[in-house]
C-alpha cells in the first residue's frame, strides 16, 4: 500500500512540474494559435494536390515512425526518404526543421536554409509555421558560428514577417529566447 501511494504522490509532482512548464498564453498568442492551426490544416490538406491516397497513407507512416524513433541513423533515414519520395509534403517540411538539428553546425545551417527555402509555408499540425521556426533556429546557429550580419538578416525577415506566428508552447516564435528549442514533433 505504501509503495502504491509513493508512486501516485510521485505521478502526481511530476504532472504538476509538467503542467507548470507549459507557459501561459496571453489572449493575443490564444487567438494566433487559432488562425495558424487554421492555416495548417489548409496546407496540410494540400499534401492532396501531389500526392495519392496511398502515398499520403506512406507520408502519413514515415512521420509517425520519424516521431517514434529516438536513433539518430533511423531519423536521418526517414528524413532522406521524405526529401526524395515526398519533396512537396507538409510533413516533410516539419521534418526538416528538427532533421537539420541532428546534423553538423554547418550542414545545420545549409538545411535550414533550405527549409527556409522550400519549407516556409508547412505548418505543424499545432500551428508552429515551418519556415519561421527554422529562421529562429538559423538566426542561433548564424550566430553561434560568428556571422552576426546574416543572422541579423533572418531575425529582421521573422519579426517583420512573421509577427503572429507561434512556436511549439504556442508562444510567439520572434519574442522566444534561445532556450526555447523544444524538438516536439507536433501532429
Amino acid at each position: 500500500m505504501k509503495r502504491i501511494l509513493s508512486a501516485l504522490l510521485l505521478l502526481v509532482a511530476c504532472c504538476t512540474a509538467l503542467a507548470e512548464e507549459k507557459p501561459e498564453l496571453t489572449p493575443a498568442e490564444q487567438k494566433a494559435v487559432q488562425e495558424n492551426r487554421k492555416k495548417a490544416q489548409i496546407r496540410i490538406r494540400e499534401d492532396e494536390k501531389y500526392y495519392t491516397d496511398q502515398e499520403r497513407r506512406e507520408i502519413g507512416e514515415l512521420y509517425k515512425a520519424w516521431n517514434n524513433t529516438p536513433k539518430l541513423n533511423e531519423r536521418k533515414t526517414i528524413a532522406q526518404k521524405m526529401l526524395r519520395r515526398y519533396p512537396k509534403s507538409n510533413w516533410t517540411g516539419c521534418i526538416m526543421v528538427v532533421y537539420s538539428n541532428i546534423n553538423s553546425k554547418y550542414e545545420e545551417i545549409r538545411l535550414l536554409k533550405q527549409t527556409v527555402r522550400d519549407y516556409n509555408d508547412c505548418f505543424y499540425g499545432n500551428g508552429t509555421q515551418v519556415g519561421a521556426e527554422a529562421r529562429r533556429r538559423l538566426v542561433k546557429c548564424l550566430n553561434r558560428v560568428g556571422k552576426k550580419e546574416e543572422a541579423e538578416k533572418y531575425l529582421r525577415e521573422l519579426k517583420e514577417s512573421y509577427p503572429t506566428a507561434t512556436g511549439f508552447n504556442g508562444k510567439f516564435i520572434n519574442e522566444q529566447d534561445d532556450d526555447a528549442d523544444a524538438d516536439v514533433d507536433e501532429n
